[in-house]
């Protein structure tokens, strides 16, 4: 399986300046990826940020480059993402003060001035690299987010049933060109949930929509694929966009080691946000009751949309993939 997040290459000497405060700080050099074989999120379309008001780009500063995920802000302190995107490729984790996130904007963080950064990084405890389970964890902010910057999203709590309304927004490569560089926008591109047993042929650990994975399997050659890692899987069935779960993996026929996006046969696996209810409401102090959709919220309305078409994006700035038996992360 293929991981979402990627190594970003110091081949500029631009560095990017984030503003946190009142303080500058130089993150090193300008963005471009270094992963060898990258395929875009295929038929991607922008999106926008008032369909995705939670979206968060991840930027990790390794200082001579740096590595990207995304992820979805559930609160004005936390942001739901991958437990992958928290992890070094030594399984080191990153030290909080090198992870920066930005919010309330189209733009990725090159271009956003709205950036906040990690004060704690909280993997799920069970995570498991080798097999990609657990794949879920949290990043508590050092100062909490206003409304009029990013409005936080509520996690999906009914059923995952096949074909239904949902979709994932991010920034990520846009091309399957070696030397691709991440999308300066956020995008989104439309998948289909399925319960096939072609699911458990492409990762043996998923048993069921309901439980700790997601499936989407590809249609139209639509992926979410290398730089997509943490970002959200949206409910789109409702206004407010309820986060399903959060990018972790992806499989295809073909070559193991780094399998394709996008092909007939392939398909993504997302971690559920719900069925980890107790573990994010444990950790971030926060009631499942202000965590969870309500359907019956003033901020909801349902909307008429085509079953089997979700929205996803390029949910991350960039995707290193991890081997995973026969599978690469996402």
């Amino acid at each position: 399986m293929r991981i979402r997040f990627s190594l970003i290459s110091g081949l500029s000497q631009i560095a990017v300046v984030l503003k946190l405060g009142t303080q500058v700080h130089a993150l090193g050099p300008k963005m471009v990826t270094q992963t060898p074989r990258i395929e875009k999120v295929i038929n991607g379309t922008p999106a926008s940020i008032s369909d995705f008001p939670y979206a968060a780009f991840i930027y990790i500063n390794l200082r001579n480059s740096g590595e990207a995920c995304a992820g979805a802000l559930i609160s004005p302190n936390y942001v739901l993402t991958a437990a992958h995107c928290l992890f070094n490729s030594d399984n080191s984790q990153f030290n909080p003060s090198d992870v920066y996130i930005g919010l309330g904007s189209q733009y990725n963080i090159e271009q956003n001035n709205q950036i906040y950064q990690a004060s704690q990084l909280i993997p799920n405890e069970k995570f498991n690299p080798v097999q990609v389970t657990d794949d879920i964890g949290l990043i508590k902010l050092s100062r909490s987010v206003p409304a009029s910057v990013a409005v936080p999203g509520k996690i999906y709590n009914q059923e995952i049933v096949d074909n239904m309304p949902a979709s994932a927004a991010g920034w990520g490569i846009t091309s399957n060109d070696a030397n691709a560089t991440i999308s300066s926008i956020l995008l989104e591109v439309p998948l289909v949930i399925s319960s096939s047993s072609q699911c458990q042929t492409l990762n043996p650990n998923w048993n069921g929509n309901n439980k700790r994975t997601v499936c989407t399997l590809n249609q139209n050659n639509q992926d979410t694929c290398y730089g997509d890692s943490g970002g959200p899987l949206s409910y789109t069935g409702d206004n407010s966009r309820p986060v399903i779960g959060v990018t972790s993996i992806g499989n295809a026929p073909g070559n193991p080691e780094r399998p394709d996006c996008g092909l007939p046969g392939g398909g993504a696996f997302y971690t559920h946000a719900f069925y980890y209810i107790d573990w994010i409401s444990k950790n971030t102090g926060i009631s499942k009751s202000n965590l969870v959709f309500d359907p019956n919220s003033k901020y909801s309305s349902a909307i008429n949309v085509q079953p089997g078409f979700l929205y996803i994006c390029a949910l991350s700035a960039f995707s290193a993939y991890i081997l995973l038996s026969n599978n690469m992360f996402l």
